[in-house]
């Protein structure tokens, strides 16, 4: 069965102590009562702004924020990224600090210089690079209330794990995107779980239901052929290597069966090959960033999320939103969205050809598949969408920003 309550409530812990550092301006701190009467500044840090899931994510939350409460400002540390100006065009503020590499050391110096300038009373980081460094500058610059992300359970031996646990003291609380987020980042991350919170990902429904399928043709995809659709950066993490093992079995029983993978990544060359190896190249297509996920989803049979790990994935949630069928393997996050043959297919990790086996399944089952993709959209529009989710950070930062300036005043 799911976790996931019927709203993404925030899921509050004791919230870490606050932490009392001298601010660099002559100004007096606001308190508790002047908090209520003018805009709190918030700074929001993130690796880069390129289209991704929580790049994304944070453009949706920031947007949403009631500006007579809260008064946001994002810091990319990267060069100007696709949702900069999309920042700038919603009136946000947005500070590209241009790292030229993810190890560029001149960007924890800007960053602490425009933290310092802002003199925000909370900062909130996003992904792991963002999250390191936007703790120990904000330690420099005095910023009362830090919030980081953890939007994926990491199992690549790169360190990133270590890092984290070496600066939680600079952390006031940590939120997760999914419980099995969660309980990665403490049973293996080390993490403290009186410091962390869980709330979701989100999804404008909308916007995947309310348009025109993408034409085959474009895709070179015949009209009537069964479509698998798979979304995401190729990278080993979204298991696409394993999916093309098991799709020989998939032609066996649907051999008129095409797949198209969108997304850039590391192991474009590889999947090339291994599609060559195969001598399929006219069934599976590797189609590069699209920009128009709602058509591709709009004309995809069925959805194929089959990720080694994860964290909450998005693409799961456009998948519900367009009410397409689902099979995904049971990375972090899936279960908390899916129900296992009510939104979709679930497969266990270690199921072996049991991806193949699902995806035959719902590829054989239309009407069933159907049912599947309905209750998964309605699920979306119930229980995910932005509006929730940006509702509960807005509690998480009332509550950690009022118990700072309290902790200040005593």
């Amino acid at each position: 069965m799911p976790v996931v309550d019927e709203r993404p409530t925030v899921r509050l812990s004791a919230g870490g102590p606050a932490r009392a550092v001298a601010s660099p301006s002559l100004e007096p701190r606001p308190t508790a009562k002047s908090l209520m009467n003018s805009p709190v500044r918030l700074a929001f840090c993130i690796t880069d702004l390129d289209p991704g899931g929580a790049e994304r994510a944070l453009v949706q939350i920031v947007k949403r924020l009631d500006r007579l409460r809260w008064e946001p400002r994002v810091f990319n540390l990267s060069r100007e990224g696709r949702l900069s100006g999309e920042l700038r065009d919603l009136g946000i503020p947005c500070e590209d600090l241009g790292a030229t590499t993810r190890r560029d050391p001149r960007v924890l110096w800007r960053l602490y210089r425009s933290l310092a300038r802002f003199e925000p009373q909370l900062l909130q980081t996003f992904l792991f690079h963002a999250n390191v460094a936007g703790r120990l500058a904000a330690l420099a610059a005095g910023v009362p209330v830090v919030v980081s992300g953890i939007r994926v359970a990491e199992r690549r031996t790169n360190g990133h794990l270590r890092w984290d646990r070496w600066t939680q003291g600079l952390v006031t609380h940590t939120v997760c995107v999914s419980e099995a987020t969660a309980r990665f980042s403490t049973l293996t991350g080390g993490l403290s779980p009186s410091k962390l919170s869980v709330i979701p990902n989100g999804v404008e429904v909308e916007r995947f239901r309310e348009v025109a399928p993408l034409s085959r043709s474009v895709l070179g995809v015949p009209e009537q052929a069964p479509l698998l659709v798979g979304i995401g950066r190729l990278d080993p993490q979204k298991g696409w290597s394993e999916l093309l093992e098991q799709l020989p079995t998939v032609w066996k029983q649907v051999p008129e069966t095409r797949l198209v993978i969108a997304g850039e990544g590391p192991l474009r060359d590889e999947l090339t090959a291994r599609i060559a190896q195969i001598d399929q190249r006219s069934r599976v297509r590797l189609i590069g960033y699209c920009d128009e996920i709602p058509a591709l989803l709009q004309t995809a049979t069925a959805l194929v999320v089959p990720s080694r790990w994860e964290g909450m994935p998005n693409v799961v949630l456009e998948g519900m939103a367009a009410a397409r069928p689902i099979v995904a393997t049971a990375a972090e996050g899936v279960t908390e969205l899916i129900e296992h043959d009510r939104h979709g297919l679930v497969v266990p990790l270690d199921a072996g050809s049991g991806l193949a086996t699902a995806l035959i399944h719902i590829l054989t089952h239309p009407d069933e598949a159907a049912r599947m993709g309905l209750a998964a959209q309605d699920r979306a529009l119930r229980q995910f969408t932005w509006e929730r989710v940006t509702e509960a950070y807005d509690q998480l930062y009332r509550r950690l920003v009022t118990a700072s300036v309290s902790s200040e005043a005593s």
